[in-house]
């Protein structure tokens, strides 16, 4: 996995809650450019998170179709975040 935050152990996601969800991950390669996190995962090198301006359409429409498909279920084992 990757991310553009060097140390960082989780990402955050807005669920609809107040709180949303967080989940935990770790990586070898560590990044501060979005725009070469966004090349290294497009030459299959792993997952990254990045603004949906760098994702290519395809991707978009998957994680269109995994968020739909996912709807109500807790992935990954996400925990609540503590207050916002």
């Amino acid at each position: 996995m990757f991310s553009d935050a060097p140390g960082s152990a989780e990402w955050r996601f807005a669920d609809g809650s107040k709180a949303g969800r967080k989940i935990r991950i770790s990586g070898r390669l560590w990044m501060n450019s979005l725009d070469g996190l966004a090349a290294a995962a497009k030459e299959g090198a792993g997952i990254v998170r990045v603004p949906s301006r760098l994702a290519s359409p395809k991707i978009t429409a998957f994680v269109d179709y995994l968020v739909e498909r996912w709807r109500g279920i807790v992935p990954f084992g996400a925990q609540p975040c503590a207050g916002r």
